[in-house]
């Protein structure tokens, strides 16, 4: 299973009732992951494996993450300022956490939360890859319609996916070859720019198939709407950035140039939910204004990516 998918699923499900009541500590940023870093590591050890290992914040707070495959992730490090400092690192066994009977409890929360997002998941993605409302207009694909990203709190929408893009590779923005695209070399370096990596994002597309000619977008995405309204929902993104004219004008239910509508701050209600747009030209290289006029819209993005960081805090 994608370990990306899965640190999202736990990310997903934290809460209060699954936290560490943590002692206010001047490294502590006030973030959803403040509390969660030991559940959140042995609930990834079930499903990927590995050591788990244990640390001390400032020599002061105990702090637990994974080892997988020798590489370290820490699915809470965001609750820490960068100035704190972890010191030490030593291999823990599950059953010295599991021993305490409120741990326990607090595991089993975020278990079962996280089972219930992976098999909604499991679901939707099953029924898109059944849809057959588009019948000849589109050439199917068999995989995965969302790909996550390394954290996920901001989702970039598309319009179609290419018969040669990402769905043949599994990961947005790279070729089977594992080689990134043009456009997201491009969508990289302007994201770069407001601190954002590219591939921490979640991806998904507007449509779910490859279209057949451009004359069946408006159809296609009229019948892939509902399945985007489920998809939004189970992902929840404090940021929703869109690339091109199909995916915001069919989100914010307009006919108005792109021009008028990229780099402004757009609320949506999708479903029950709101949520905040941000739309930019597409980043292929092949257009004009993928880099020129994106690039005067990145001072805007920064403003809109602050304002969704301050309401991260608990």
């Amino acid at each position: 299973m994608d370990l990306n998918l899965i640190k999202y699923a736990i990310r997903s499900s934290w809460g209060t009732d699954t936290a560490y009541p943590m002692s206010p500590h001047p490294f502590l940023t006030g973030h959803p992951s403040t509390g969660q870093c030991a559940v959140s590591a042995v609930l990834l050890q079930d499903y990927v494996g590995g050591r788990l290992q244990k640390g001390r914040v400032n020599g002061l707070v105990s702090h637990y993450w994974n080892l997988i495959d020798g590489t370290a992730v820490d699915l809470t490090a965001e609750q820490f300022l960068p100035s704190a400092v972890i010191i030490g690192s030593q291999d823990v066994l599950r059953e010295s956490l599991m021993a305490d009977a409120t741990f326990r409890g607090r595991y089993q929360i975020l278990k079962d939360r996280t089972a219930a997002f992976l098999k909604k998941y499991a679901a939707l993605e099953q029924e898109i890859s059944q849809c057959s409302l588009c019948q000849n207009a589109v050439e199917k694909f068999t995989n995965h319609t969302i790909s996550f990203g390394g954290k996920g709190d901001v989702l970039v929408v598309g319009e179609a996916p290419a018969k040669n893009g990402w769905r043949l590779s599994g990961t947005a923005w790279k070729t089977a070859a594992g080689q990134t695209i043009p456009s997201g070399k491009r969508l990289c370096a302007l994201l770069s720019l407001c601190g954002l990596d590219l591939f921490d994002c979640n991806f998904l597309e507007m449509i779910k198939c490859h279209p057949q000619g451009r004359k069946d977008l408006a159809l296609c995405g009229k019948n892939c709407y509902s399945f985007l309204e489920r998809q939004l929902s189970l992902l929840a993104p404090r940021l929703i950035l869109t690339l091109g004219k199909i995916p915001v004008q069919m989100m914010l239910s307009s006919r108005a140039p792109l021009e008028e509508l990229v780099g402004k701050r757009h609320i949506v209600t999708v479903g029950h939910q709101t949520f905040t747009v941000f739309p930019i030209y597409h980043p292929s290289p092949i257009s004009p204004k993928s880099w020129s006029e994106n690039l005067l819209l990145i001072p805007a993005l920064q403003a809109t990516l602050k304002e969704g960081e301050s309401c991260l805090s608990i």
